[in-house]
């Protein structure tokens, strides 16, 4: 509950951000930045909203995947060894579920 409300904060004060730079009061409050020059708020936000950073983690975190298995996915392009580790420990479920999300990831 504590990372969807931290979420929401968040993603509030980031519309916000975007709001005061879309329509500033005088030129002296315009911020000379944008968005995309802070780095780590879309990470942030990645991370607190699929508890996952890649592609294929932020997939297998919308069908509702085990810890084990996010973690597989977030290792399997970077981290081969430690993708194996963690397949090769995954119970009956596990290799259940993995076995359905293989199938829909690209």
């Amino acid at each position: 509950m504590k990372q969807v409300k931290t979420y929401n904060y968040i993603e509030i004060t980031k519309k916000e951000f975007q709001q005061y730079q879309a329509t500033p009061i005088t030129n002296a409050q315009a911020s000379n930045c944008s968005m995309d020059d802070i780095p780590g708020i879309d990470r942030l936000l990645s991370k607190l909203e699929y508890n996952a950073f890649s592609t294929k983690g932020r997939i297998a975190s919308d069908y509702g995947v085990s810890k084990n298995l996010l973690d597989y996915y977030e290792n399997v392009e970077n981290n081969t060894t430690r993708a194996n580790e963690l397949k090769n420990s995954f119970d009956e479920y596990e290799k259940y579920l993995y076995d359905k999300v293989e199938g829909i990831m690209p």
